[in-house]
């Protein structure tokens, strides 16, 4: 098993521990300090969509511009890489909430005797796994991380405290975020295998 492949399976079990011990506590534990921090239960509106068709012409409009202006040969591909991952994750997020129907954190708290998940049924209710907002960002960082090594740690520090801050407003279970967090890595892999399948996926 190579290192991805490891990196993967250990995710994939750091997600179901999280789904079975610790997703339940921490969303009851994050309720009881909400109740004394009004700004941490505020609803907030998703401007995902938006985001993403904003962030996904910026990006294929630079790629173009710097590609053929011939202008630094890594600043195109990483347009480029971004340009797919970003939007590819996001459809995804689409496809795969409604598969599991997880449960929304908050209306879990209110309702905690209904199951997690309702599986190829999903709901209004039910969109929480995976996390869309942490899919896509992660997409988009996981490409800064690898055509620029040096924002690395900012690269992580970003995607710490934007999973930090989905779970600590208790609008998604930390097994939500941990899920959106590989499924753009995977989105990464999987564009960057396809654009040379001789490449090793992520360095």
């Amino acid at each position: 098993m190579n290192r991805n492949a490891t990196a993967i399976f250990c995710s994939a079990v750091a997600i179901l521990v999280s789904c079975l011990f610790l997703d339940r506590p921490i969303a009851l534990l994050v309720r009881q300090v909400a109740v004394h921090n009004r700004a941490l239960s505020h609803n907030l509106p998703d401007l995902l969509l938006l985001a993403v068709l904003v962030v996904t012409v910026l990006l294929w409009g630079c790629y173009r511009y710097r590609y053929h202006r011939g202008i630094d040969a890594t600043l195109p591909r990483f347009f480029r890489l971004a340009a797919w991952t970003v939007p590819l994750a996001y459809v995804l997020k689409l496809i795969l909430k409604p598969l599991f129907g997880r449960v929304n954190t908050r209306y879990w708290l209110d309702n905690q005797a209904e199951p997690d998940f309702l599986w190829f049924r999903g709901g209004p209710w039910h969109n929480g796994f995976p996390s869309g907002h942490m899919a896509v960002f992660t997409a988009f960082m996981v490409s800064v991380w690898l055509f620029y090594p040096r924002l690395r740690p900012v690269c992580l520090v970003l995607m710490i405290v934007l999973g930090g801050a989905l779970i600590t407003t208790n609008y998604h279970f930390l097994s939500d975020v941990l899920a959106g967090a590989l499924l753009g890595v995977l989105v990464n892999m999987a564009v960057l295998s396809a654009e040379n399948p001789r490449q090793a996926p992520l360095r």
